[in-house]
């Protein structure tokens, strides 16, 4: 646990994120974080971002945060 905090710290390193049934609202933090960074002008590595959902249309509930995170560079989905 302490492993992924410590390597979310830091943008400029590639990072894999997966949901596995646990939901990806802790992600949207993440990308938060990496916004600031980019915003303040620091190097940084878009995460990849690895879920699934039944019915995008239902389920994807953050989808405009993460098209917008993918749009500006800091995660791919």
């Amino acid at each position: 646990r302490q492993m992924c905090k410590e390597t979310g710290a830091d943008p400029a390193k590639n990072v894999i994120l997966v949901s596995a049934g646990t939901g990806v609202a802790p992600f949207c933090g993440f990308l938060g974080d990496r916004l600031a960074a980019k915003n303040a002008g620091a190097p940084v590595q878009p995460a990849l971002c690895f879920f699934g959902v039944r019915d995008p249309e239902v389920d994807y509930i953050f989808r405009d945060q993460f098209e917008q995170a993918e749009g500006i560079g800091i995660v791919a989905m």
